[in-house]
């Protein structure tokens, strides 16, 4: 009798929470549609529009402030020892600086072609050896 009573205390509890359950659903479904019968979307959309806005000009702001903090703390003569370093290892390389720049892209291969390419690199890498 005794474990018979447990039982029904027990289905008793799950019937009560059950009950609780539904009635807690059933309270935020009618504050959500309460919420979404005052919600105003093209608001929303401004309000995003907005942000969004705000945001592109706040990257803008920072890229000017980070290109200042760069140019301000740059050593003098830092680019140019930059440059002569990047020459002075293509020259090592056996590149002509003249075909990387941007006006002759056409121009990518030497007028020797594939072949005097192949035998420039086959040179390098018996120098290496």
């Amino acid at each position: 009798m005794k474990t018979h009573m447990t039982g029904l205390s027990q289905q008793l509890h799950m019937v009560h929470s059950s009950n609780k359950i539904q009635e807690t659903l059933s309270t935020t479904s009618r504050m959500l549609q309460g919420l979404n019968s005052r919600m105003d979307i093209s608001s929303v959309h401004r309000m995003l529009v907005d942000f969004e806005k705000q945001n592109v000009l706040i990257t803008n702001k920072q890229e000017i402030v980070d290109e200042t903090l760069d140019s301000a703390f740059e050593v003098d003569g830092e680019q140019e020892a930059t440059n002569d370093a990047v020459l002075g290892v293509l020259e090592e390389a056996g590149l002509d600086i003249s075909l990387l720049s941007t006006k002759n892209q056409e121009n990518c291969i030497p007028l020797g072609g594939v072949a005097e390419l192949e035998q420039r690199f086959e040179a390098l890498k018996s120098n290496r050896s």
